[in-house]
């Protein structure tokens, strides 16, 4: 997410109104301050913080002058344990998500192999493919320590599919990898894997 944020965008998209209010209901300090600067990020975003700086201080600071906190609560916020394993459970049913099932990365990876590689290559990219898949089908998306080798793993089948990628990348001949060295992943299912090597 940007950390950048006008005025007017803040009032137009971090703003709490209806429905917002009764998902609140009675959480206080640092946890109706997260809860709600989670539920603004989610709309925007379709996804979570993941991690707190991730949240932009402007918009920080605006949601605690709603909410009647003061904006160094947010530091008390974990976004790990229960608690937030909760609130995310509310947000998704309010927004109708899904969490993201191993099936669904599972099709994720089936569909990075079929229509992106040699498009998107970078790691970044193709991990944000996936988050505005995921948007799509409004599932939240997993964890970013999750999402991103599901990114990674556009790298690994571009390598193997056939012709989408000539030569080894960077960090393979950084490992001094070879391809044909290289077992084939588990993740890869038949209807994924061509079976043939990359040139070197």
């Amino acid at each position: 997410m940007r950390q950048s944020w006008e005025p007017d965008e803040l009032v137009d998209l971090w703003t709490l109104v209806g429905e917002d209010w009764r998902l609140v209901g009675n959480k206080s300090g640092a946890t109706r301050l997260g809860f709600r600067l989670l539920l603004k990020f989610f709309e925007i975003e379709a996804r979570v913080p993941a991690y707190p700086e991730e949240t932009p201080a402007a918009a920080v600071n605006y949601v605690a002058s709603q909410v009647r906190v003061e904006p160094t609560e947010f530091t008390k916020y974990s976004l790990t344990g229960r608690t937030v394993e909760y609130h995310r459970s509310q947000i998704r049913d309010a927004m109708r998500f899904r969490p993201a099932t191993e099936a669904d990365e599972q099709r994720w990876t089936e569909w990075l192999s079929e229509e992106l590689v040699g498009v998107e290559m970078a790691r970044q990219r193709s991990a944000s493919a996936v988050l505005t898949r995921c948007r799509q089908e409004k599932v939240e998306p997993p964890t970013s320590g999750r999402v991103e080798p599901a990114g990674d793993r556009l790298e690994v089948l571009s390598v193997w599919c056939t012709g989408s990628m000539p030569v080894l990348s960077g960090e393979c001949e950084a490992r001094k990898a070879s391809c044909s060295g290289w077992p084939k992943p588990s993740w890869i299912t038949p209807t994924s894997w061509c079976g043939r090597r990359c040139i070197r």
